[in-house]
């Protein structure tokens, strides 16, 4: 993946080099999409987007959406920087994170390019989390975030036409953009797709991973993701099949972040593979985490 990344980088620099690399590679990527190459072949293109395209997408994306602001947001913001402030290489990417409580009566958070995140009052109100749960739910939307999981999957739909798109790309302009500008430029005609994105299972897992070490770094119990996802599961009546009194307000979360009970077997083994001692340092930590007003 690496050396994919690199040679679009090389290739893209000059306009002919862009067109040699579409005609190569629009023949060979129709193969690649439904496997893990497409995967692959998305998360490299969408590293090459500069961070100033993501927080314009991000932007619109968020006008399009209307949320309306809760009036308290139980500590959210505070939560979410000290989460931010504990992972060196966030700070060092300096993403613009924000974190807003929105009216909304289902379960649900999200997660724009750019870093503005939303979790609903429901959740905070219906379920009762904890600060170290809030804090394992900011920490999976960081994760959302930092490996750009909303941009690989709409890249990943239309893989061969979106970079057939990027690569003869002329916004009218006269000024040549660079691979990753073109890719955030045309990026910028799904906004109004990223609210309805569903993540794929292997996204869902590497944002639990971010929230896992984002919850250690910054001194919760990680066990707090485990609980969470408990709750979730319990108010949904018990399985991902729903059923349950109040699964009209939880499924929305459960319909964007599939997998709930498998994730929660792997954070359960994850915790059982600590040290005890480990374990026991953990614990302690989050120990005072109590539940917002």
């Amino acid at each position: 993946v690496p050396l994919f990344g690199a040679a679009v980088h090389q290739v893209t620099q000059t306009r002919n080099g862009m067109l040699i690399l579409g005609g190569v590679v629009s023949a060979v990527l129709g193969a690649w999409y439904g496997s893990p190459l497409g995967d692959w072949a998305a998360a490299a293109i969408v590293r090459t987007i500069p961070l100033e395209e993501d927080v314009a997408l991000g932007r619109r994306a968020v006008a399009l959406e209307r949320f309306q602001y809760a009036d308290f947001d139980f500590g959210l913001p505070e939560i979410g920087r000290q989460l931010v402030a504990s992972d060196p290489e966030l700070v060092r990417k300096r993403i613009p994170f924000s974190f807003s409580v929105i009216k909304q009566d289902v379960v649900n958070a999200f997660a724009f390019p750019g870093g503005a995140i939303f979790v609903t009052e429901a959740l905070v109100r219906r379920l009762g989390a904890s600060s170290s749960e809030l804090a394992a739910v900011l920490g999976h939307e960081i994760g959302h975030v930092r490996h750009r999981h909303a941009q690989q999957r709409i890249v990943k739909s239309r893989l061969v036409p979106f970079l057939l798109d990027v690569l003869f790309y002329d916004d009218g302009d006269a000024r040549q953009e660079s691979f990753g500008q073109a890719t955030g430029e045309i990026l910028l005609g799904f906004a109004g797709e990223l609210g309805e994105l569903v993540f794929s299972r292997a996204n869902e897992f590497e944002a639990d991973d971010m929230s896992w070490k984002l919850l250690v770094s910054a001194g919760h119990d990680p066990r707090a993701l485990r609980s969470f996802f408990v709750k979730l599961l319990r108010l949904h009546g018990g399985s991902g099949a729903g059923g349950g009194a109040a699964s009209g307000w939880v499924s929305g979360m459960l319909s964007t972040h599939p997998a709930t009970e498998e994730r929660i077997r792997v954070l359960e083994r994850r915790w059982e593979e600590l040290p005890h001692v480990e374990q026991r340092r953990l614990a302690a930590r989050g120990a005072g985490r109590t539940t917002p007003p």
